[in-house]
């Protein structure tokens, strides 16, 4: 999982997260997602008011 930009920090996906992998980034000013203890479940995805978390890795800049 990975948020982008679209981001508010409205903190939904960090309350609906059964793992407690959501976290602010406060250097980026989004929220993050541990990967360590994401279990993919897709919940923070469903959640996000912005469409701002997608499963898989980022894509790369360039």
């Amino acid at each position: 999982m990975y948020v982008t930009d679209e981001c508010t920090l409205c903190e939904s996906c960090f309350l609906v997260c059964p793992a407690g992998a959501i976290y602010e980034d406060e250097e980026a000013g989004r929220a993050a997602v541990l990967e360590a203890a994401c279990v993919n479940c897709g919940v923070c995805m469903a959640e996000c008011p912005e469409n701002a978390i997608h499963k898989g890795k980022p894509p790369r800049e360039g």
